[in-house]
């Protein structure tokens, strides 16, 4: 995966691809094999400790299901990049197919499609810098009272610098909210986002950026 990736949204603009647009992607492939609702707790993706000597060690991430590693993806290590003389970063993952249909849970359930409008929420936190972007996840979409509003939550940016404590770092988060009874109404949309948020204080110590 390299280049622009186009904007979300009326008036978004396209930006450059990143890690996180992978991570989305092989989450999405995760979902297809079965890995949805409560067995998706059993998938995380951790900073990878081995990067296979061909991605970068401070942009990779290992994926597990129940704690066993099954891949890994990240970026194109800049040696490798550089041999190739290839300028833009590139972004690749490698995973053991054999394994992950060994712990796949099975087919996947389908759904009919939705008939009301989805609504984006954006929600920045600060967490400790060495907390797991999938715990963060788990604990947003685990939040009580949310009667099945939530449709995706992804992560689309990490900031550990300027402006960010020691030891912490922000996380911008994307949560679509949709209702099948009806479009949603702000108040709703609000309680969501604040019961989500008032989650991640209770369970990981979250502040809001």
């Amino acid at each position: 995966m390299t280049g622009e990736r186009p904007g979300q949204g009326t008036h978004s603009t396209a930006r450059r691809a990143d890690v996180f647009d992978l991570k989305g992607a092989l989450e999405d492939v995760l979902t297809s094999i079965g890995f949805v609702g409560e067995t998706a707790a059993r998938v995380d993706m951790v900073s990878a400790k081995d990067t296979l000597g061909y991605f970068h060690p401070r942009a990779s991430a290992s994926i597990l299901v129940d704690q066993r590693r099954v891949g890994v993806f990240g970026e194109l290590h800049p040696d490798l990049a550089s041999l190739y003389d290839l300028t833009d970063p590139i972004y690749g993952f490698e995973i053991d197919a054999r394994q992950l249909a060994h712990l796949a849970p099975g087919i996947a359930s389908f759904k009919p499609l939705p008939i009301y409008q989805s609504v984006r929420r954006d929600l920045a936190l600060v967490v400790d810098s060495n907390q797991s972007t999938g715990a963060i996840v788990k604990t947003l979409a685990s939040t009580e009272g949310l009667n099945d509003l939530v449709e995706d939550i992804s992560i689309f940016d990490v900031y550990e610098g300027e402006g960010v404590s020691d030891h912490k770092k922000s996380v911008a988060i994307a949560v679509t909210l949709r209702s099948k009874d009806g479009t949603l109404k702000e108040e709703e949309i609000n309680a969501a986002a604040k019961a989500m948020v008032d989650n991640a204080k209770e369970k990981l110590g979250a502040t809001v950026r």
